[in-house]
């Protein structure tokens, strides 16, 4: 019996040795405690940071972007477009807008744009498509219908998806 005590005995004290052994090994001295911070800090910074070769390639996406954006911002109509929006839809889709034209028609960013109020969501390059071959309600409004060549250069470019001119 006394030696079955003794063997709980010293397995508590070989049990106590080693929690305490953990406590020491884990606990979280000033030196431990600054040390943590700091790495954790440079974890952080490191991985949060927009450098390196993601960051200058996101900065060159961004910056060729811009250029497109521009490049599409000043985009002029093709020419043939814009000599018909010039003879037969700038009396109503012009700057200001008559007989209640719901946009202009001036850029080639006017034909991109969505159409207001519509529910359909349509650009206006879309909407026009539909209007000028339209039999009940066609576009120009004013009882001069369009002349099959310019009907065929506003068809073709329509159908090529309103693409900007040279």
């Amino acid at each position: 019996m006394l030696g079955s005590a003794m063997q709980q005995s010293s397995r508590r004290s070989a049990l106590f040795r080693l929690r305490l052994f953990r406590l020491r090994l884990f606990r979280l001295t000033p030196f431990r405690l600054t040390l943590c911070a700091c790495v954790a800090l440079v974890l952080w910074v490191g991985c949060s940071s927009a450098s390196g070769p993601a960051a200058s390639r996101a900065s060159t996406d961004a910056s060729i972007e811009a250029g497109i954006d521009a490049a599409i911002s000043n985009a002029p109509l093709p020419s043939a477009v814009d000599s018909v929006f010039a003879s037969r839809c700038r009396k109503c889709h012009g700057t200001p807008q008559h007989m209640g034209a719901p946009f202009p028609l001036l850029t080639w960013q006017n034909t991109q744009m969505l159409v207001p109020n519509n529910p359909r969501h349509l650009h206006v390059y879309e909407a026009m498509k539909l209007r000028i071959n339209d039999p009940n309600f066609p576009m120009p409004p004013d009882g001069n219908p369009f002349t099959a060549s310019d009907r065929k250069v506003l068809n073709d470019w329509l159908d090529a998806g309103a693409p900007p001119g040279p």
